[in-house]
């Protein structure tokens, strides 16, 4: 038993002298795996902050790689970009890892992407081109082709985009932006085939699904505005029926069949694109179209009570039944989306088209009153971004958090002054706005508490420095220091006695007498060379911090103000934007029914 706990404790011991040797800065360092845990909680200027401190309590210590690689990845994750630029530049050339160097770099440009620095982003990456390790090829030429592509340089985007030793390893939102490369290069036949494959895909993931909606949303409508409608049907059928561009497609469906149906298109193929997975047809709007559901009374779902239709084309009367059947599923929905604005149009539209004039003017009025009220909350919605609203409401959600670049704003609270905003979300410029706002925001925040900190601490000071000291407190404090200093004094002895006891006996009392009542002679103190030239406290530094911090809070009271105005900039032009299409379509329903009423006093068939 003896010899057991003999072992138990040296294995402690073993362990306890392991973990105290490491070095400075290393994984191993306890300081730096508690900047892990910040960063992996999305705290970078919590980390960075204890990186930087870790570096100024040892300035003679060389510090190793590892540590120069958190400080730059959580400078940057926070957005401070120039910083880490130093960082990873000195890196460069100290000749560090490839592949961590190369990870380092296509975020940094990833960075400038974001925020709207193009020219510099693509002097990143082409830089970084003749040194890009393989691993990560295919991640530079995503990078690369959209940074190309936000520049309309969509010719040097497929080039990028079409190397052949990558392309089979390129994942199905590069096969989509290729395919927008080639449309948008006039290599049309690829670029639909492309398309094509990444739409008729099996997606395995939310990501994947609105992927594949995207695609065949682009391709769907890249037929419709050729007026080729029987090519965009089938492809508009394979988008679901809920998801983000549902409501889009089923207001082209409906425009579709009403549109002249064309030949149908060749297949083109690409040369690197020879195999692709078919698509299910699981919820899709094609769906809406099933056997037995267009047979049933359309118009009873539309809303609308039994009403004779004029004698109309039975071929153009089942084109106009076909179209309302997505249009009134998607009338249902929500009245914010200009999609849905247009649906409540169009069908009023195809009644007038079949005769039933009479409901088309109901339903012409049904539409105003929805088009009126969402004018009113509109108006709502500006009248609150002029008053600040809309920032404060969305910097309270999770407001505190200071994790920087990374940071994304997924949906908005529902609030009036963010309602009609949805679409503002997905956004470069709104994003990155929002997060140099947050930024601004943790930084007055962070500075007032250090400044109130400060401020306490020298409220503390005072009160011990100033505050009268009784004769008893200072009695003890002078016996408290006689004993540290080894003098002899007791402190229940007086002062006088102590003195007396420690004197020189009697043939030199009269000299002594003599000394102690001559004045003294000045002191002289000869100071060190290497001495400041004022004293440096803790007291005289937070007093300096305190006047840094006092001339920093005007400065972001100004960044403050111009990130809100920024902001509100962006938000209201998206509102007067959404704003002009309302009152478009507000002229356009008034102006089908005095259209209905001037034919219906002339006597004039549509």
């Amino acid at each position: 038993m003896k010899q057991l706990a003999l072992l138990i404790l040296g294995c402690v011991c073993g362990a306890a002298s392991a973990a105290d040797s490491y070095t400075i800065g290393s994984d191993l360092d306890p300081r730096v795996r508690a900047t892990d845990y910040m960063a992996e909680n999305r705290r970078f200027l919590a980390a960075s902050t204890a990186l930087i401190q870790i570096q100024k309590e040892s300035p003679q210590s060389t510090l190793p790689t590892e540590y120069y690689q958190r400080l730059a990845d959580d400078t940057l994750n926070f957005g401070m970009q120039k910083r880490a630029e130093m960082i990873y530049r000195e890196e460069a050339a100290n000749g560090k890892d490839p592949l961590v160097l190369g990870r380092a770099r296509l975020r940094r440009a990833e960075f400038l992407y974001e925020r709207n620095f193009l020219p510099e982003a693509t002097a990143e990456l082409t830089a970084l081109r003749s040194q890009i390790p393989a691993q990560l090829m295919v991640n530079w030429q995503d990078q690369m082709s959209r940074v190309l592509m936000a520049q309309d340089r969509y010719a040097d985007a497929v080039q990028v985009l079409t190397k052949p030793d990558t392309a089979s390893d390129q994942p199905g939102y590069m096969r989509y932006n290729l395919g927008i490369a080639l449309l948008k290069s006039d290599h049309v036949d690829e670029g639909i085939n492309v398309l094509d494959r990444v739409g008729t895909r099996k997606p395995t993931d939310s990501e994947g699904l609105a992927l594949k909606d995207k695609a065949n949303l682009v391709l769907g409508y890249y037929w419709l505005k050729r007026q080729q409608g029987g090519s965009a049907i089938p492809i508009l059928d394979r988008i679901r029926q809920t998801g983000p561009f549902s409501n889009r497609a089923l207001l082209g469906l409906g425009w579709a069949y009403l549109s002249v149906q064309g030949d149908k298109q060749k297949r083109s193929q690409v040369a690197d694109d020879t195999s692709g997975p078919a698509s299910g047809q699981f919820s899709s709007i094609g769906a809406l179209l099933r056997p037995g559901f267009l047979d049933s009374d359309i118009y009873k779902r539309a809303g609308l009570k039994p009403f004779q239709l004029a004698s109309s084309d039975p071929t153009q009367e089942a084109a106009l039944k076909k179209a309302l059947v997505p249009w009134v599923e998607l009338v249902g929905r929500d009245p914010i989306d200009p999609a849905v604005q247009e649906g409540l149009l169009a069908i009023p539209y195809v009644l007038d088209k079949l005769g039933a004039h009479v409901e088309a003017q109901q339903y012409y009025e049904k539409a105003i009153t929805a088009l009126e009220q969402t004018r009113v909350n509109l108006d709502q919605a500006i009248l609150s971004i002029r008053y600040g609203r809309m920032v404060d409401t969305i910097i309270s959600r999770n407001g505190d958090a200071d994790s920087g670049w990374t940071w994304k704003l997924k949906d908005l609270p529902d609030a009036p002054e963010t309602f009609y905003l949805q679409t503002l979300i997905a956004d470069h410029p709104f994003q990155e706005a929002l997060k140099s706002f947050r930024d601004i925001r943790l930084l007055i925040r962070d500075t007032d508490a250090e400044r109130q900190r400060i401020l306490d601490l020298q409220a503390a000071y005072d009160v011990r420095t100033k505050q009268p000291v009784s004769q008893k407190e200072l009695q003890q404090r002078i016996g408290t220091l006689s004993s540290d200093a080894n003098l002899g004094y007791q402190p229940d002895i007086k002062p006088q006695l102590q003195m007396a006891q420690m004197l020189v006996a009697a043939p030199y009392e009269d000299k002594a007498k003599e000394a102690a009542e001559a004045p003294a002679p000045p002191i002289k103190l000869q100071l060190p060379s290497n001495a400041p030239s004022k004293f440096d406290g803790p007291y005289e530094q937070l007093n300096a911090l305190k006047i840094r911090l006092d001339a920093l809070s005007p400065k972001l009271k100004v960044a403050e103000d111009a990130g809100a105005k920024t902001l509100q900039k962006i938000a209201l032009n998206d509102l007067d934007a959404q704003r002009k299409l309302n009152e478009k379509y507000l002229v356009e329903a008034r102006f089908a029914i005095a259209r209905i009423y001037d034919r219906a006093s002339h006597g004039v068939a549509p």
